[in-house]
């Protein structure tokens, strides 16, 4: 009997493609951005194309036909006498014939199923390559699709990074900020204190005002009221002693006086009446004034210049007193012979006043200031 040997298929571990990130996962990652997410929406329609076409990879082990053995050859005898007979009969080469012709029907059938299984190993692993080419793809897209978002999560790490400092920038100045606030409330708050304790002094201080108005007032009209009384007590006086003058003059009047020497008289007395009558003030007054009076000196006229002879005919007044300098000393004043005219630069000035410029008599001015000059008080710091 001819014994067959049977080959059992060996299970080749299946290749299969890496797995691909979800849908969900990738919309998550590209929210911020809406051109990449359409750019992954298409890519990932591709990719499900692709997996549609292809189909799930074969086992390497595509022999479904086993192989048999060869028949057996007939046995042969020893080269020995038997060897002739057995030649000699022949059932030997029949059986030889057979066995060869089985083997090579049998060597036929194996080759035609080595040609099949060889065609389909070569189909598969065609397929196998095709499916390796698109793996590459796929995976040279993942590549690309990663490094993307490499790129991307390192923007937004610098984004997140320049976003974090200017918070806190914010914060510190947001924090400057109330301690600003803080110290200008206080400041307020000690200025409204001050406000209410002036405003409290200036109530007490016009309190104080009006009262000391109501006594001054008090004072003039009882001062008033006493200035009254005495005009009126001088009037009754002056009343009687001009009576008694209309009873002197009328008696004069009837003597053989000369009309001259009673008009003198007359008017001594009245000017003596008048002066014993006028107030101790007035008569202070009226003195201080004759003794200003008789002080004062007669303007001096310069000789040197000739009023007659000016161009102007303003009037010129000379202000020296009487004892003027001496002539050729020290200080002698610098007198020009004729009119000139200065014209002072912007730095010359030091400071502005206004008045009214008199021209004098010596050829120069005269500067009368009239301007207010403004007084600041302030508080020491």
């Amino acid at each position: 009997m001819a014994t067959v040997s049977i080959l059992r298929k060996k299970k080749s571990p299946v290749i299969r493609s890496p797995a691909k990130p979800s849908r969900s996962s990738l919309t998550n990652n590209n929210s911020h951005n809406g051109g990449t997410i359409k750019s992954d929406e298409i890519q990932l329609r591709s990719m499900k194309n692709e997996r549609k076409v292809r189909k799930t990879t074969p086992s390497i082990d595509c022999v479904d036909i086993e192989y048999t053995s060869l028949p057996p050859l007939p046995d042969i005898p020893i080269l020995d006498e038997s060897f002739e007979a057995s030649i000699d009969n022949e059932q030997f080469p029949n059986d030889w014939l057979d066995a060869i012709q089985k083997r090579i029907q049998r060597f036929d059938y194996n080759e035609k199923i080595e040609k099949r299984n060889q065609q389909r190993f070569r189909d598969v692993i065609i397929k196998i390559e095709k499916e390796n080419v698109l793996l590459k793809n796929e995976n040279e897209n993942l590549k690309a699709d990663i490094e993307s978002r490499r790129i991307q999560f390192a923007e937004y790490e610098k984004k997140f990074t320049t976003i974090t400092e200017e918070c806190l920038m914010f914060e510190a100045d947001m924090k400057q900020i109330r301690m600003e606030n803080s110290r200008l409330l206080y400041q307020l708050n000690q200025k409204e204190i001050e406000c209410q304790n002036l405003q409290d002094k200036l109530k007490s201080v016009r309190e104080n005002i009006a009262i000391v108005l109501r006594a001054e007032h008090e004072k003039l009209k009882n001062l008033l009221f006493d200035s009254l009384a005495n005009k009126n007590q001088m009037e009754q006086k002056y009343r009687q002693q001009e009576a008694k003058f209309q009873v002197l003059q009328n008696l004069f009047n009837t003597d053989t006086l000369y009309p001259e020497t009673m008009h003198m008289v007359i008017s001594t007395r009245q000017r003596s009446n008048s002066e014993s009558s006028v107030s101790p003030s007035k008569q202070e007054k009226t003195s201080k004034c004759e003794s200003i009076n008789s002080n004062g000196a007669t303007p001096v006229v310069n000789p040197k210049y000739d009023h007659k002879t000016a161009k102007t005919k303003d009037k010129w007044i000379d202000h020296r007193p009487m004892s003027t300098l001496p002539m050729g000393t020290i200080m002698k004043p610098v007198i020009k012979n004729k009119k000139s005219v200065t014209q002072l630069k912007t730095s010359d000035f030091l400071d502005r006043r206004y008045g009214n410029v008199i021209p004098s008599s010596a050829g120069g001015a005269q500067i009368i200031f009239n301007d207010v000059e403004l007084l600041k008080q302030t508080t020491p710091k």
